[in-house]
């Protein structure tokens, strides 16, 4: 899918700060059958000195009609953990608390295996200017993951603290070793604020598991139908590189958003309950 001067830029790495990076109208490749990437998703190719990869931005309230209540709880739920003196919020927690909103991003990336393969979707929610905004990196084959790392590291530089499900075992780590996979020199490192961890602290006792949809059931009373299951991510990926048929891709986009989402409904939770102490629940 790429031309052979993005293929030379490939082989060469120069580190691009985003300020250098040029973004293009989106221009796509014809599919003979099938669904092109364009009729499906409207995004904004971003080139940088590793090649280019295509860069969704938008703000939440294009996303879903509760965004302003979304905006809301989670101020409100920050400035409440900030100010209340009954408890005191885990350390993890406390590690999120020190910084801004605008310096605090939500991650979930999407790839094409659990231990080895490309990251080809990496989704960020960070606050600016005012409200929530929902960045979604994606490489439209392979080769355009090392554009996508070295934009995304560039892009980690504006943040100090994370909050992610299951980041610390799986999405940070993953992002990590892609970095070093593509030769490029970036230790990744946040005030990290695991939700998987602090879910099971505080619901394990109350609900049937502690999934992220699970929380999402509970905690934003949202129930998806007709998601891409996360299983079936990997193979989708693969055959939209092999035929350019885009028909799934949105559905993965749209799954990660939602996780996202929930990521931010599930903190606003957790920083209004207090902490389960230890024993106070008989099993």
């Amino acid at each position: 899918m790429l031309s052979n001067k993005i293929r030379q830029k490939l082989a060469e790495f120069h580190r691009q700060y985003l300020s250098e990076s040029e973004i293009k109208s989106f221009s796509y490749t014809e599919v003979e059958h099938g669904v092109r990437l364009e009729d499906v998703v409207a995004g904004k190719v971003v080139e940088v000195n590793e090649g280019e990869f295509l860069l969704f931005e938008r703000p939440l309230d294009l996303l879903v009609s509760s965004s302003n209540e979304i905006h809301s709880d989670y101020l409100d739920s920050l400035t409440y953990c900030r100010q209340q003196t009954d408890f005191e919020p885990h350390p993890d927690v406390r590690s999120i608390l020190r910084y801004e909103p605008e310096q605090v991003c939500f991650l979930d990336i999407e790839t094409t295996g659990l231990s080895t393969g490309a990251a080809f979707l990496v989704g960020l929610i960070t606050w600016d200017s005012g409200s929530l905004t929902l960045r979604q990196l994606l490489a439209r084959d392979y080769s355009e993951e090392a554009p996508l790392l070295a934009y995304l590291a560039a892009l980690f530089d504006r943040y100090k603290g994370m909050v992610s499900f299951n980041g610390k075992s799986f999405d940070l780590r993953y992002i990590q070793e892609r970095l070093i996979a593509n030769g490029i020199p970036y230790f990744v490192e946040f005030d990290h604020l695991d939700l998987l961890h602090e879910g099971r602290r505080q619901w394990k006792h109350e609900l049937p598991n502690c999934r992220l949809q699970t929380l999402e059931k509970h905690i934003s009373g949202r129930v998806r139908i007709g998601d891409i299951p996360g299983a079936d991510i990997p193979d989708a990926y693969h055959n939209f590189v092999k035929s350019g048929d885009a028909r799934q891709i949105k559905e993965i986009i749209h799954h990660n958003a939602l996780d996202l989402i929930t990521l931010v409904e599930v903190l606003s939770c957790v920083l209004r309950r207090p902490p389960v102490k230890k024993g106070a629940i008989k099993q």
